[in-house]
């Protein structure tokens, strides 16, 4: 399994876990409802949200904390890319290129598909392409500098998803709809990105960290050896 994968395993299991959690204590609340208006009833209502808040907190710290070390892996990886020499024929290639007086945009696409996993070889061919003012070259790989921005906003992501206290809300999801009606809440947009359904691991991706070359992201962040979250 791959961190991307367990990146999105994990974002859809937080959803199920935080449902089952919700229908556990909605259901105690069910089973006293023909009480209400008792003298014992706010006491029990009372208990059982005090439980529900304990328990929904303990899994929100739990599982921010399996998505954090995830996308730290994600970084150290994307990061260590940047350091990465490029090989002899690598090399070769780059020198060959910078000796050319003239050099058009599909060597240079063509050029780039060799290089797509050697981030300092990438660099390198978009300085030979701005030295022969050569524009719009498509290299087929993401910069470290998106890579790592792409990390950035799968954490911010993970930590918007994991400050919900509810998933699929009916009542958060009207004051979506009422966005320009009085009763507008800001959290409510807030949330909106990560509360969802994710079809895959390319949607959550997407929507989670704006990435847009879901193959060069994957190839920067992941590894043979991974970490694993057994119990996630």
């Amino acid at each position: 399994m791959n961190r991307t994968k367990q990146f999105y395993d994990l974002t859809m299991k937080y959803r199920k876990g935080l449902n089952e959690i919700n229908d556990k204590y909605d259901a105690e609340l069910a089973k006293i409802d023909k009480y209400r208006g008792s003298a014992g009833y706010d006491k029990d209502r009372d208990s059982i949200e005090h439980r529900r808040k304990d328990a929904i907190a303990a899994f929100q710290n739990e599982r921010l904390t399996a998505f954090l070390t995830i996308i730290d892996e994600m970084r150290k990886t994307a990061k260590s890319r940047t350091m990465t020499a490029p090989t002899s024929e690598e090399l070769a290639l780059l020198q060959a290129l910078k000796m050319r007086d003239n050099i058009g945009k599909d060597e240079l696409e063509q050029a780039s598909r060799t290089l797509r996993n050697c981030p300092v070889g990438l660099s390198i061919l978009d300085e030979i392409a701005k030295k022969n003012d050569v524009m719009g070259v498509r290299f087929g790989a993401e910069s470290t500098d998106s890579i790592l921005n792409h990390i950035n906003s799968l954490e911010e992501s993970a930590k918007r998803l994991c400050a919900l206290d509810r998933c699929d809300s009916r009542q958060e999801m009207l004051l979506r709809r009422n966005i320009h009606g009085a009763d507008y809440d800001p959290q409510a947009l807030y949330s909106f990105a990560v509360d969802r359904d994710f079809i895959s691991e390319n949607d959550a991706l997407t929507f989670m960290g704006g990435v847009t070359d879901l193959d060069s992201f994957r190839d920067a962040v992941n590894t043979e050896e991974v970490w694993h979250y057994d119990n996630a």
